[in-house]
């Protein structure tokens, strides 16, 4: 009989676990940075959010990015397992960035920032070089 009863709570704690809402975390949204010959790529996955939901900007050489968007208040959730919360992404800005360039765009939940190289900073193709 003690197994049963035993059985009994655990099964009510699964259940209870089952509904219970989640408690808001500290967000940071997966990003990967990517260098090419002529950029660097900044991309975040952010799904659901929309452009009018962030903020870029860039000064003394700090690219931040933030959100905030929060979850619509007063509704009754069933279960919970994902939401939005502020967030807030610093990037230092390497000196071989032409600030001026940096574009973005979003796309299907993907923030994309192109940070071009400056034109020094860009590798060089190998050549010849004639001898006089």
């Amino acid at each position: 009989m003690v197994r049963r009863n035993n059985f009994n709570k655990i099964m009510n704690e699964l259940a209870n676990d089952f509904f219970a809402e989640i408690k808001p975390t500290v967000v940071r949204p997966k990003t990967n940075i990517i260098e090419t010959a002529d950029d660097f790529l900044i991309r975040l996955a952010l799904p659901g959010m929309a452009k009018k939901d962030l903020g870029i900007n860039i000064e003394n050489g700090l690219l931040t990015i933030k959100s905030n968007k929060e979850a619509i208040e007063g509704t009754k959730y069933v279960r919970k397992e994902f939401d939005f919360h502020s967030f807030s992404r610093k990037f230092r800005i390497p000196k071989t960035v032409d600030p001026n360039g940096i574009s973005a765009k979003m796309e299907k939940g993907i923030l994309t920032l192109v940070l071009p190289k400056k034109e020094e900073a860009k590798e060089m193709p190998p050549r010849e070089i004639d001898i006089k």
